[in-house]
């Protein structure tokens, strides 16, 4: 499955939302691959995120996202409260990644 060319977010969760998102590729946003507020949680499992305008991953105050076997390629924005709400596991290929963190 592909999420791609989007106006804003590829992925949006929020709400306490709490998908996982598996086997898909996410690029050529014009915002965030994927964005997460609101107290929402996502899984990515097996997926590609690049190409995306603002960020990768953007991820919010009381947010938590699981990243697994992905391919992430780009920026990765935490605003949330602590750096443990970003996991990542199992064999990644993270390129030229920047994770900003801002304690609010």
């Amino acid at each position: 499955m592909r999420f791609f060319s989007n106006s804003l977010a590829g992925i949006e969760i929020k709400e306490e939302g709490n998908p996982t998102i598996r086997h898909c590729q996410i690029h050529d946003g014009k915002q965030s691959g994927v964005y997460v507020y609101n107290k929402g949680q996502v899984t990515v499992e097996n997926c590609e995120i690049f190409a995306n305008t603002y960020s990768q991953i953007d991820i919010k105050k009381y947010c938590k996202i699981q990243v697994i076997q992905s391919k992430v390629n780009g920026k990765i924005v935490n605003k949330s409260s602590s750096r443990k709400n970003i996991i990542f596991v199992g064999i990644i290929s993270i390129i030229l990644i920047l994770i900003l963190l801002t304690l609010l």
